[in-house]
């Protein structure tokens, strides 16, 4: 079970690593910055701008799987089931790249 306590748009100050996709998110770049429990532990999830277009499109197919929002599992079969989906084939080519 996850409790929520915040889902805040941020632009970052420092680099971090999108946690659907894995590619950088770098100083300057908008992303999206969620906090909460799940089984008792605080949890951070940060994604960039881009997986809240693959989010929202795989949440509204219902590829939430584990309850606690989409992951990076949920996203990955989403893009694989919608290949004509630029959405998805973005996804696709930023889980391949190289993460730079």
């Amino acid at each position: 079970m996850s409790d929520l306590f915040a889902h805040k748009k941020r632009r970052a100050r420092k680099t971090h690593r999108c946690d659907l996709c894995g590619t950088t998110i770098r100083p300057g770049d908008t992303y999206s910055h969620e906090t909460g429990t799940a089984d008792g532990r605080f949890l951070t999830w940060r994604n960039c701008a881009p997986c809240d277009e693959v989010i929202s499109a795989a949440s509204i197919d219902y590829y939430e799987t584990d309850g606690v929002g989409v992951t990076a599992d949920d996203a990955q079969v989403w893009a694989e089931d919608h290949p004509d989906d630029p959405v998805a084939t973005a996804y696709i080519e930023r889980t391949t790249s190289d993460h730079t």
